[in-house]
This record gives C-alpha cells, structure tokens and sequence, in this order.
C-alpha cells in the first residue's frame, strides 16, 4: 500500500522526461519564412538506374539524421560548385548549415530537353549556405 504513493510520481517523472527529448529533437531544425534550417552532411552517392543498375554517374543527397535527401540544384540558389566543399570524403565527416525546404516530385525534371530517369519522392531545394 504504502507504494501505490510512487506510482504517480514515476509517472509524471516519466512523462516530463519525453518531453524534454522532444524540446531537443526540435532545436535541430529552425524554421524561416524561406524554409527551414538544418545542419547535416552532403554525400555522394552513385545513380541506380530504375533497373537497378548502377552508373558511374553520381547524385548529391543532404543527410539528416538517418534520411538522405536528393538535392534537386535547378530549383535551388546555390550551385553544384558552391556546395562541392563541404562534400563528405571516405573516413572523414564534414558537417553544413544549410536553409533548406523540403519538397515532394520528380527529382529529374528541370524542363530541360533530353532523357530523364523520372525518380520521385521528397527532396531538397538548397536556399542558402550557412556556414
């Protein structure tokens, strides 16, 4: 009996602990009026074709977290060139503050004439470099 008193105090101590990890998950990212902003990795990846096969082309994905984001630069204001520094080398880890806003549609389609791989899902359009 004299135990049932530690039952609410687990409780409360319990979910005031989830809220305090949720505070800190949040400060990651900062929302602006131009989207969003994150610090994370650029990675380099090799293009998989829809069948499967691996080209000796390469995509630059933002990685947050444990999801990598596809960097679409035709709808971006920073250049492939201008991001090329802060590319993650093997064995080495490089972080960068970007203002970013994640999107969803066609990863290829920029209007321009020509073959495109049609791959879809979410990815980022880069506004600015921070750091």
């Amino acid at each position: 009996m004299k135990y049932l008193f530690y039952i609410p105090l687990l409780g409360l101590l319990f979910f005031n602990s989830c809220a305090v990890k949720y505070n800190n998950l949040n400060k990651y990212a900062t929302i602006t009026e131009n989207g969003q902003i994150n610090t994370g990795q650029i990675v380099s990846k090799a293009l998989v074709t829809k069948g499967g096969k691996i080209t000796e082309s390469e995509d630059l994905y933002f990685r947050l977290s444990v999801q990598d984001y596809f960097i679409k630069f035709c709808e971006s204001k920073v250049t492939i060139e201008e991001i090329k520094p802060y590319i993650q080398k093997d064995n080495e880890l490089k972080s960068v503050t970007l203002e970013i806003e994640i999107k969803e549609g066609e990863w290829d389609n920029c209007n321009v004439p020509g073959y495109v791989q049609s791959r879809t899902g979410r990815y980022v359009v880069i506004k600015r470099i921070l750091n």
